[in-house]
Formats: structure tokens, sequence, C-alpha cells
């Protein structure tokens, strides 16, 4: 049966389960929508012995943020504030599934400087204490995380944070193949999905992308519908897993 499957490391299921960038994906594909931006300070350098080198931001200057409405009070449990608690609460997760040559599907997809943001429409939310990314300085390439709890921490007197946790990166081609809906801009060179997570690229690629997430979301239809349909004889496949295995794919 399909669990025994799972459990075998030889078995079909499992030929990607080293690949941690294709692991990776499918936790985003789990979670979405709970994303959120992550916005870096400008970059700043300091000379040392006649050359510049790049500071280190410091944990406090990186902010993230996620749509509004997203964190909304409704969406949490009473909130303790006779005993400064923080309320957990798991998201009402709701997973979505997005042509392509190989060489021309990978290219460099990127979203943009921090200065290029604008955090209209968006709320700030805080890494939890608890997390280990707490202080974390670093967050690679990619501009987004995605996470699996928020806590809203309610203090008397102060005003209310909301905090995120159990977060890790997520790469641009995870959420363009498992995310929301794809609004692409061909003129502008961008594609966005749900209208808030947006990516550059030439507007070939935007047209590629978006016709591979198309014939994705039917070789995904067709699987629930047949769960006996073997998906990975579909070429497509093959293209996906290359281009979710790609470092491009967290720019």
């Amino acid at each position: 049966n399909s669990v025994k499957e799972a459990q075998d490391l030889d078995s079909p299921c499992n030929i990607n389960s080293k690949k941690w960038k294709i692991v990776s994906s499918t936790v985003c594909a789990g979670l979405y929508p709970a994303i959120s931006r992550i916005l870096r300070p400008p970059k700043r350098f300091e000379e040392v012995m006649g050359s510049a080198f790049e500071k280190e931001a410091n944990s406090k200057e990186i902010k993230f943020y996620v749509p509004e409405g997203t964190m909304s009070r409704d969406l949490f449990e009473d909130i303790d504030t006779a005993n400064d608690s923080a309320v957990q609460h798991k998201d009402p997760f709701n997973p979505r599934t997005g042509g392509a040559s190989l060489e021309d599907a990978i290219d460099v997809l990127e979203t943009g400087t921090s200065d290029d943001i604008s955090t209209e429409g968006m709320f700030r939310v805080f890494v939890h204490p608890s997390s280990i990314h707490f202080g974390n300085n670093s967050f690679g390439q990619s501009q987004f995380v995605m996470y699996g709890e928020t806590r809203l921490q309610a203090t008397p007197g102060r005003e209310n944070k909301s905090y995120i946790q159990d977060l890790t990166e997520v790469g641009a081609y995870p959420l363009l193949f498992f995310g929301g809906k794809l609004e692409a801009q061909y003129l502008e060179g961008t594609i966005t999905v749900d209208r808030w997570i947006k990516f550059s690229a030439s507007g070939k690629l935007v047209a590629l992308v978006q016709a591979l997430r198309r014939a994705l979301d039917e070789i995904l239809l067709k699987k629930l519908e047949n769960p006996n349909w073997d998906h990975l004889q579909n070429p497509m496949m093959s293209v996906v897993f290359s281009m979710l295995n790609t470092v491009d794919g967290l720019r």
C-alpha cells in the first residue's frame, strides 16, 4: 500500500527524498499560504586596510512581513493577558498547486532589493524567541520564509506582538509551482503569486514558468483523480524536479 511504499527508501515514491530542495518544496506546498517576506537593511560597507567589506546586518534590522489579515485576531484562541502568555495557533493553510525547456527555465528569478518593496497592505511579524532563527542575521539568498506556527503575545500596557516560528527559507520555484494564483506581466518582466509575491525575470521565462505551472496543475489533478496513474512517466515532471533542485530557485 501507499504507506509501505513511503517507508521504503528504494520505492519510486522516494527517488527525491535525499534532495533537500525538493523536500523543502513539498513542505512549501503543504504550508502555503504561510509565507513571510524578508526585508533586509541596505548594504553597508566599511574600509579595512584600503579595501571595502560588507558589514553584517544586525538581526534586529531584518524585518518580516505578511499580508494584512493573515494574522487576524479572530484566527487565534482566547488570549491570556493576565499571564502574559503566547497563544499558539495553527494557520488555516490552504495548499494549492503552476513550460519550459530546462535551459530556458533555469534562469535568474529576482525579487529586487528591500528598497524596491512596499510594505503597504503588509503586517509586521517577529521571529519567536524560542525559534532557532531568533537572532539569525543571515537568510541566504531567499527573500521569503515559510512558517509552521503563529503566536500572538498580549502584554498588558503594551502593543500586542505577532510571532512566527518553525520557519525556513523558501525559493522562487516552490512558490511559483505550489503557491496561489499566478499573474504575469510580460512587458514588465514580472510574475506575481497571489498579488504580493513578485519575481522579476525575462518575459520569455515568465511565459515558460506560467505554462509549466498550468501543466503541473493538470498532472496533479489527474493524479488525484487516478492515484494509480504513474505521473513520473510524464516528461514535465523531470523538468519540474530539475528546476526545484536548482540554486537559481532560491533567488
